[in-house]
């Protein structure tokens, strides 16, 4: 049985199946939509509602037949260990000795303390191999992707709505993913050569992290969130539609590819 599911890091959704432990970015032929994949929305100008496929970023004036399927039965409630909490008598402090947390809570906490030291570890090397007046990326040339202190905005018309904007940006994007290939290819990088850290891969839900790591687009209800929260409600600024990661291995390359990706 397939389900969806959405990955914050790409901002995009990918397909588990239960039943084979596989995971793919491409909507399975015989998967079958729920509830939850759809958010409905209205329209002033044509006074009627409208839903949007998270998964498929498409929208449809008609009804998906699975709102309207009664919702699955509540799954049975798993048993967990009782906590234990001791108090002093002394004082009102907790005695974490004999706090006792479940597998699930002891795995988020090693989750996050792992995060947490991966980003101590990230902001240590970016304040010492970056941020140093010497650092090439220091330099004049990359101060600031702003043009006359203002932010980057899209060309076009200025009304153009944010539904409009993901239109646009999902006609270019087999040329800006070419476009991106084609630079990094340039620079003497392989795009589809897979990151390696202390000999490991790195891994994510849909898979490894390749020196170029293309992503969809962003979704429309986090395009919507941002252009709101950020950009005053004017969508022009929204020019993170299509995205893409690409992996250096020293300061050098980033420069390069960051000279290549200004030129175009």
């Amino acid at each position: 049985m397939w389900t969806a599911h959405y990955d914050d890091a790409s901002q995009d959704y990918y397909y588990y199946n239960s039943e084979t432990q596989e995971t793919t970015w491409a909507r399975p032929a015989d998967y079958v939509s729920r509830a939850e994949d759809f958010t409905e929305h209205y329209s002033e100008d044509h006074q009627a509602a409208y839903f949007y496929d998270l998964t498929t970023k498409e929208t449809t004036w008609e009804r998906p037949p699975c709102l309207d399927l009664p919702p699955p039965p509540p799954a049975p409630a798993k048993v967990q260990p009782k906590k234990r909490i001791s108090r002093r008598l002394s004082d009102t402090h907790v005695n974490l000795d004999d706090f006792v947390l479940s597998d699930r809570t002891l795995k988020f906490f090693t989750q996050v303390a792992g995060l947490l030291t991966c980003k101590k570890t990230a902001d240590s090397l970016y304040e010492d191999r970056v941020q140093s007046p010497d650092k090439i990326l220091n330099g004049p040339d990359f101060k600031s992707f702003k043009k006359d202190g203002q932010d980057p905005a899209q060309e076009g018309p200025d009304t153009m709505t944010v539904e409009e904007l993901r239109e646009d940006a999902r006609e270019k994007k087999p040329e800006f993913d070419a476009l991106v290939r084609n630079v990094v290819e340039d620079q003497g990088l392989d795009p589809d050569e897979q990151v390696m850290v202390d000999g490991e891969p790195i891994t994510k839900e849909w898979g490894n992290y390749k020196v170029l790591t293309l992503a969809g687009l962003k979704s429309l209800e986090r395009s919507v969130a941002k252009t709101e929260n950020e950009y005053g409600g004017n969508p022009k600024f929204l020019c993170d539609l299509g995205r893409a990661t690409i992996v250096c291995r020293t300061e050098e390359e980033i420069a390069k590819v960051l000279r290549a990706l200004m030129a175009e």
